[in-house]
């Protein structure tokens, strides 16, 4: 399996002191670190530098999965759904098929972890959600978010971004199209209110 020869070169070369810039085992040698696709730099890799790569690969499935279930319940709950709603998606996302059949490739289940967290962000600044109980504010929602989305392109399989950066904008679309409904409706409901209320008290009078 390629993937495994991956992290054995990268292994060898963190071992010898060396950044694997540059992988001089295939053809003549090719760049190594910016083709990306190893995951070199995301984070959870490390469980591969630490752990001995046979169980490295067992743990790495496991919170990928788990983070997966965590980040749909938070979307869930983001949207006000409750929990045990909330616990079914979050246990239906990460145990989708999907998930189950892409567990050979660490590269995509650790690029698809991401996108309720993004979509959970994309939702909490078009609501304006405070932040730790504060003003109203966009700027933590961002940031986070590009976190989130850091992680995902870290991960190393460009077409699951690319699937993940459509989802957000669609999302974002629909619910900015939905709040501008939301807000035309009941500035017409208004409208009507202010018109109808005086002789709604006059023929309670």
């Amino acid at each position: 399996m390629e993937n495994y020869q991956w992290k054995t070169f990268i292994r060898q070369s963190i071992a010898q002191g060396e950044i694997p810039l540059w992988n001089p085992y295939q053809f003549s040698g090719i760049p190594f670190l910016a083709a990306g696709q190893q995951s070199t730099l995301y984070p959870f890799s490390i469980l591969y530098y630490v752990l001995p790569l046979t169980a490295a690969y067992g743990w790495f499935t496991v919170v990928q999965l788990w983070l997966a279930g965590v980040f749909m319940f938070l979307f869930m709950r983001g949207l006000n759904v409750g929990r045990f709603g909330a616990v079914l998606a979050g246990v239906v996302y990460q145990l989708s098929g999907f998930f189950v059949i892409s567990a050979v490739f660490p590269m995509i289940i650790a690029a698809a972890v991401w996108l309720p967290l993004i979509l959970l962000m994309v939702e909490f600044v078009i609501q304006q959600r405070p932040f730790l109980r504060g003003r109203a504010s966009s700027v933590p929602w961002v940031v986070i978010g590009a976190i989130a989305l850091g992680c995902n392109i870290l991960a190393g399989h460009v077409e699951i971004t690319y699937y993940t950066l459509l989802i957000a904008g669609y999302y974002a679309t629909a619910r900015l199209a939905w709040a501008w409904w939301k807000g035309r409706k009941s500035k017409h409901l208004s409208q009507q209110e202010r018109v109808y209320a005086p002789n709604i008290a006059m023929y309670a009078g």
